[in-house]
């Protein structure tokens, strides 16, 4: 599943319009449909308020490239 695909799921499962989400993280329903098909990267400020607005937490993982 893509971080896209993640936000669309989690977001719907909160019964949330894009526009509702987009107004809990300071932006625009297009900025979060543009996150939900991958057009657009979030930053970091962003999907940690992302990640509030949809009762998540954020984990960053680091691996090694082999």
């Amino acid at each position: 599943m893509t971080p896209g695909e993640q936000i669309r799921k989690e977001r719907e499962a909160l019964n949330l319009t894009a526009a509702q989400l987009a107004e809990r993280v300071f932006t625009t329903a297009n900025t979060v449909l543009r996150w939900e098909r991958g057009e657009v990267a979030l930053s970091f400020k962003k999907l940690e308020m992302l990640a509030k607005a949809l009762e998540l937490r954020v984990v960053v993982t680091l691996e090694r490239i082999e």
